[in-house]
C-alpha cells in the first residue's frame, strides 16, 4: 500500500505508545513464521482465540484463501472509515501491513523489517540495537550454559530419592518433555541441586535453550539447600510423573527392557 506524508503525519505518537505496538508486531511476525512452517491454513485456530478485532478479520481473510486485493480493501474500509489517528491508526496499520506480507508469503524477517519502519527511523533503529544486543547476550548465555553441563558430567552425586533417578532414565524424550509441563520451574531447579549428573543433562535437554539457561541460572543463586527440602520436591516431581503414567501419557521403562510403538 502506498502512504503519503499526511498519513505519516496521522501515525506519528509517542515511544511509549510504540512499545505497545511492538507487542502486535512479535505477533504478527509469529504467525508469519507459523504460516511459513504450516501453510495459511493453520492461522485459522489463532483466529478463534480473538473476539472481535482487527487481527481477527485479518486472520481469517488469510486462512478462507481470500484474494489478496479484496483483504486490502476490506482492512482498509474498516480503518479509514473511523476517525483513528496516532497509536490507535498505527497498530491497525501494522496489522493490515502484516496481514499482507503474511498473505504473500513473505519472509518473516522482511515482515519484521517492514514494520518497525513504520514506527520511524529513530525508534527502529533503537528497537534493531536493542535486538542485536539481546542476540549477543543469548548467545554468550547459550555457550556459558554448554560449558555448565561440561563441568555437571563430572558431578559425583545421586538423588536422595534414589527413585528420582531411575525414572527420568526410563523415559524418552517426549515423556520427559511432557512431564516438564507439568513440573513448576523452582520444584525442578530445587531437585536438580541433587541428581545423577546424566539426569541433570538429560532434563535440560529436553528444554528449550531459553529455559535451560534460566534453569541454570536459578540453581547458581540458589546457593546450599537441605536435603530434606530436596527430598520433598522430588517426591512431589515422582507423584507426577506417577499420575502421568497410570493415565498412560507417559511411559517409565524401570527395567531396561524394550518397547515398540
Amino acid at each position: 500500500m502506498n502512504y503519503d506524508f499526511d498519513l505519516y503525519e496521522k501515525i506519528k505518537c509517542s515511544d511509549k505508545e510504540k512499545k505497545e505496538c511492538e507487542k502486535i508486531i512479535e505477533k504478527i511476525v509469529y504467525y508469519a513464521q507459523k504460516a511459513r512452517r504450516q501453510g495459511l491454513l493453520a492461522l485459522e485456530k489463532d483466529a478463534e482465540e480473538y473476539e472481535f478485532s482487527l487481527i481477527k478479520i485479518g486472520l481469517q481473510l488469510i486462512s478462507d484463501g481470500t484474494d489478496p486485493d479484496i483483504t486490502l480493501k476490506i482492512l482498509e474500509n474498516y480503518i479509514f472509515s473511523s476517525p483513528f489517528r496516532g497509536f490507535e491508526l498505527l497498530k491497525r496499520i501494522l496489522i493490515m501491513e502484516g496481514t499482507l506480507c503474511i498473505q504473500s508469503g513473505d519472509n518473516p524477517m522482511f515482515v519484521y523489517e517492514k514494520l518497525i519502519s513504520l514506527m520511524g527511523e529513530e525508534y527502529a533503529f533503537k528497537l534493531k540495537r536493542e535486538k542485536l544486543e539481546q542476540e549477543q547476550d543469548y548467545e554468550r548465555k547459550k555457550a556459558e550454559l554448554n560449558n555448565f553441563l561440561e563441568t555437571i558430567k563430572s558431578r559425583d552425586i545421586t538423588s536422595p530419592k534414589p527413585e528420582f533417578d531411575i525414572v527420568f532414565k526410563g523415559m524418552e524424550g517426549r515423556c520427559i518433555q511432557r512431564c516438564l509441563r507439568e513440573i513448576e520451574s523452582m520444584h525442578l531447579c530445587l531437585a536438580l541441586k541433587a541428581c545423577s549428573s546424566d539426569v541433570f543433562i538429560l532434563l535440560l535437554r529436553n528444554m528449550s535453550t531459553q529455559s535451560a539457561i534460566n534453569c541454570k541460572e536459578n540453581i547458581e543463586i540458589m546457593g546450599p539447600v537441605r536435603e530434606a527440602d530436596i527430598i520433598e520436591v522430588q517426591e512431589k516431581i515422582l507423584e507426577i510423573v506417577k499420575k502421568l503414567e497410570d493415565t498412560g501419557e507417559i511411559i517409565v521403562n524401570r527395567t531396561g527392557e524394550k518397547f515398540y510403538v
